[in-house]
């Protein structure tokens, strides 16, 4: 049985895909050891998790109190970059916006990039999290906090952080073009986040989802629209 896991980068000029975690294997520049390869709770853990790369270079600043970068203007700070606690060093990078939709139910991990040698990942620290991707449609991006205070470098091909779907069942990846007409398709948590008191849970989103059978519209509008690359 295959699972198809259809995803975009919403229009974001992000010509990356998913890299299979496991491939660091063969790479002799990230690990220097065979013993991994021996090693079947290794296996069996990344088995289906990805890394999700910069596509782009990138720093920011944190001084303690306040986050800054001098690199593209303000108008980019403004647009991707989305302080959450600055007292904190707590911060999402919204760049690259990517949403994964599985069409059974399979929960997605946001994972820290534990394999990683970067700037980025000796300095921060991935904020995880999981839901399923199937009944909860939403684009990711990538939350962290600063490790300590300082600038953080970010360089095209560093891995961000890593996916990884809770499944024994073959995936398959299958990449489309973003509409914005799929916008209309999918229930507007954050605005709902912002403008009430109450954290709804994940289950609260999965019945909505449910209700008002998100992913199959989305799938189905996908394949009338001949929007697979």
């Amino acid at each position: 049985m295959t699972i198809n896991i259809y995803w975009s980068d919403l229009g974001s000029n992000y010509f990356m895909d998913p890299y299979p975690v496991l491939s660091y294997l063969k790479n002799r520049k990230v690990l220097k050891t065979d013993d991994l390869n021996k090693c079947p709770s290794f296996i069996s853990y990344y088995k289906n998790t990805y890394a999700i790369k910069a596509g782009i270079d990138y720093s920011i600043e944190w001084d303690g109190k306040s986050l800054h970068s001098d690199r593209y203007g303000q108008w980019f700070f403004d647009r991707y970059i989305l302080p959450r606690n600055a007292d904190d060093g707590l911060i999402s990078l919204a760049y690259p916006p990517v949403i994964f939709i599985a069409d059974k139910s399979m929960v997605l991990e946001q994972l820290n990039p534990s394999l990683s040698n970067s700037n980025f990942s000796n300095n921060t620290k991935i904020i995880q999290g999981a839901y399923n991707c199937h009944k909860h449609i939403r684009p990711l991006e990538t939350p962290f906090m600063f490790n300590e205070k300082g600038k953080v470098n970010i360089n095209e091909n560093d891995d961000l952080y890593y996916v990884r779907f809770l499944t024994d069942e073959k995936i398959k990846f299958h990449r489309f073009v973003w509409d914005k007409s799929i916008y209309n398709l999918i229930p507007d948590y954050q605005f709902n986040k912002a403008h009430t008191s109450k954290v709804k849970s994940l289950e609260w989103w999965y019945n909505i989802n449910n209700k008002l059978r998100t992913t199959n519209k989305i799938i189905k509008y996908i394949k009338k629209m001949d929007l697979l690359q």
